[in-house]
């Protein structure tokens, strides 16, 4: 598992940390730990993008274990950023699902209306493509050369990667 830490808003504060054990290892926890608590301080937003594989819910779980929460996109600069930190060939979590209401498209925690988005297309399918069972909005690979990443819904019980942020 890779383990990426990135800060924006914090001068020479940017870092990546990488290890390939748990998410829990204390060198982890202790290191996001205390750049959380100058997040925190400084009301800068922190993402966290972790490779392990966890359905939707148990996602949004394990973000909300570092009071953090699923990320969410509210600018065309702020996504652009949060693909950069993307590499993985499928789905990667994101805080948004329309599992309320079929169609209507709302981050979660808080719960609130979506003002930006970037749907791609997959085999030439545009996305959201309404399927009842894609409810839960993840990045994902969308054209056959591997280059864009773009939102797609994803049924929520697939496992993916996820970004968390504070």
């Amino acid at each position: 598992m890779i383990v990426a830490l990135q800060i924006t808003g914090i001068p020479q504060k940017n870092v990546v940390l990488e290890h390939r054990t748990d998410a829990m290892h204390p060198l982890y926890t202790h290191m996001a730990g205390s750049y959380l608590e100058e997040v925190e301080s400084t009301r800068t937003r922190c993402f966290i993008i972790l490779g392990d594989t966890k359905k939707w819910s148990d996602a949004q779980d394990f973000c909300d274990s570092f009071r953090m929460r699923l990320a969410t996109v509210s600018s065309s600069n702020e996504n652009e950023f949060l693909k950069s930190l993307t590499n993985y060939p499928n789905g990667i979590w994101l805080g948004g699902s329309d599992s309320l209401s079929e169609g209507t498209w709302r981050w979660n925690k808080p719960t609130r209306d979506m003002t930006f988005y970037d749907w791609g297309r997959v085999l030439f399918v545009p996305q959201p493509n309404g399927y009842i069972i894609s409810n839960c909005l993840s990045y994902f690979n969308c054209d056959p050369l591997a280059t864009s990443y773009e939102w797609v819904d994803e049924p929520c019980s697939v496992s993916n990667p996820f970004l968390c942020e504070r």
